[in-house]
């Protein structure tokens, strides 16, 4: 079940899709989409869609946003700043765990995209989040240096370009049926 959701942020709203499994299932761990700079919230050729359909059949909730002066949100594109965007995530996850009482507020993981990923891992302590997916990270130098320790983990994994494309979709679905 997908919903259309209205998301106050400071004194602006972001539009998102919150992806719920069938069957009002509760305590559900959900997935936060933090899109690529300036990329709606369906991803390029939809891939954020087709990903949080993945999650709901699987059982998992997630929410598809679109940050300020992106996609359906308020605001103008030209006054985004990396600041302005940590804030729209911790409007998000702050609004998840308010407003939804299926999901489980120890659970909400971050999966950020492109620079979403800067967003995402320069928020992941703040928000609480319980994990946190760096989907082809774009991170420069002057933001490494704000994560603790001024680097990225060595426990990451690289899974290559293209891992999380359409064939990977495709191959998960197979192997979920």
């Amino acid at each position: 079940m997908r919903q259309q959701v209205t998301i106050p942020a400071g004194s602006e709203w972001l539009a998102a899709t919150l992806h719920l499994p069938p069957g009002g299932l509760q305590r559900l761990a959900c997935t936060v989409m933090v899109p690529d700079l300036g990329v709606p919230r369906a991803g390029p050729g939809r891939l954020y869609v087709d990903l949080a359909d993945l999650l709901a059949e699987r059982g998992q909730a997630a929410l598809r946003l679109d940050l300020r002066g992106s996609g359906e949100s308020a605001g103008r594109s030209e006054q985004v700043t990396w600041a302005g965007q940590v804030e729209d995530l911790r409007a998000a996850c702050a609004w998840l765990r308010a407003a939804q009482p299926a999901l489980d507020p120890e659970r909400v993981a971050l999966l950020g995209h492109g620079q979403g990923a800067a967003v995402a891992a320069l928020a992941v302590a703040e928000v609480r989040a319980s994990r946190l997916a760096l989907w082809s990270p774009v991170l420069p130098q002057e933001l490494l240096q704000l994560l603790p320790g001024g680097y990225l983990p060595p426990t990451l994994t690289d899974m290559g370009a293209g891992a999380w494309d359409g064939p990977f979709l495709a191959r998960c679905r197979a192997c979920s049926r």
